[in-house]
């Protein structure tokens, strides 16, 4: 037949007491971050962009008009300009940008690439470079710095500052 289960209930006088379970809760960790007044704050979106062994993250834009030379103090851009651009040096019409941290900027003239291997960029996707994040769109690049949160956007039809 069935088996029968009992139950004893608790009697003080007759048994001693359930043994006491004691958690120990560990104090609060306590975080200290020092935060620079307003700059961007990088995301966990972001790809890193690593940089070579020069400390330079050279990239291209898809549509292979822009390519970058990314280091701490400075962007430059070589782009293929669809306008009038100025003429530098007597005779060289301007092919490129060198961006700074202050969000200062000067047309320049010269050649980026040379022998250098430029990682291609993917449209829509936020990168990070160093010190700069980096925001590729078929309108341009935007580039701002992580400091001081200046920075600027180039395109072939020019450059504007956000």
């Amino acid at each position: 037949m069935g088996s029968t289960t009992r139950f004893r209930r608790y009697n003080p006088a007759r048994q001693r007491p359930p043994a006491a379970t004691i958690t120990a809760t560990p104090p609060p960790e306590t975080v200290t971050k020092t935060i620079a007044s307003n700059p961007p704050k990088p995301t966990n979106a972001e790809l890193n962009l690593p940089p070579d062994q020069g400390g330079a993250v050279l990239f291209q834009t898809p549509s292979g008009r822009t390519a970058c030379d990314v280091r701490a103090t400075t962007v430059s851009c070589g782009v293929d300009f669809t306008i009038a651009t100025p003429n530098l040096y007597g005779s060289c019409p301007a092919n490129g940008i060198t961006l700074r941290p202050d969000g200062s900027w000067e047309w320049v003239c010269g050649n980026i690439g040379g022998n250098r291997t430029f990682t291609p960029l993917t449209y829509g996707i936020p990168y990070r470079a160093l010190n700069w994040r980096v925001m590729v769109t078929t309108e341009g690049t935007t580039f701002t710095n992580l400091t001081t949160g200046r920075g600027l956007t180039v395109s072939a039809e020019g450059m504007r500052v956000p």
